[in-house]
């Protein structure tokens, strides 16, 4: 699904890595059936779309917590008119040091090395100084196969000025390319003897289950299935060549 863009999944530096299609249906409102919008938008317009379609305002707050302003805009303003003003002018990206920035049409992208499937592996740091930036213009070149740098010095340096600008504002500053160090997660489980888990547990980490394997264990769970019947997997761990399962036969009441 990347074709024809340049990269993949993980290298949000060139569209390759950050573009998908999205079909959209509203038989009660959208009347242009078939018809393709060319505004940029991006998964951060899904949200206050549905909000603004429902009538709905974002809450003040989550259980207890004020949730951070909404980072989209709603795309509902294309859904009559296809020539609309594009409303979501301005993109930040970035993965693992790969990054780049939409702006009114133009894109510049920054690849920082490597492929998505070296992520998680330790190698030479590269400074993100090094990193060489292109420039593009999306509405006549979508695919990126034209660079601009040479010819619009004076826009990468406004686009790169929007770079650290949003970098800032979200919170991804100062970069970290994951794939040369990772912050190392505590094992909490190693020594523990003695594990609870409360109604509600859907599933958990394997890397922070109860160590199973090389010493004895046993597994004790008390189920109120009220006054009708229950079957089904209670507790389950590893896959069908190699796990265990607790399975809970048709019963009724108190077991």
């Amino acid at each position: 699904m990347t074709a024809p863009f340049q990269w993949m999944k993980q290298i949000a530096s060139h569209l390759g890595g950050t573009h998908n299609p999205m079909v959209l249906t509203w038989p009660a409102d959208i009347t242009d059936r078939g018809a393709i919008r060319e505004q940029f938008t991006h998964v951060n317009d899904l949200a206050p779309k549905i909000l603004e379609l429902a009538g709905i305002a974002q809450p003040d707050t989550v259980e207890g917590v004020a949730p951070l302003p909404m980072d989209g805009t709603c795309l509902a303003y294309s859904f009559a008119d296809p020539e609309a003003p594009e409303r979501h002018e301005t993109q930040y990206f970035e993965v693992n040091g790969h990054r780049s920035i939409y702006h009114r049409g133009w894109m510049a992208s920054a690849h920082h090395g490597g492929v998505s499937w070296t992520v998680g592996r330790p190698g030479t740091p590269r400074l993100f100084e090094d990193d060489e930036w292109e420039l593009y213009e999306l509405r006549s070149d979508l695919s990126q196969v034209h660079d601009l740098v040479q010819q619009e010095p004076e826009r990468l340096a406004e686009l790169t000025a929007l770079v650290t600008e949003h970098a800032e504002r979200v919170g991804i500053l100062p970069l970290h390319d994951a794939r040369v160090s990772r912050t190392p997660m505590p094992n909490l489980v190693e020594d523990r003897t003695s594990f609870t888990f409360h109604a509600g547990t859907v599933g958990i980490p394997e890397s922070q289950a109860p160590r199973m394997v090389g010493r004895s264990w046993h597994l004790r769970a008390v189920l109120d299935v009220g006054e009708g019947t229950a079957q089904g997997a209670v507790a389950s761990m590893g896959g069908r060549a190699a796990g265990w399962a607790l399975w809970l036969a048709r019963t009724a009441g108190l077991c």
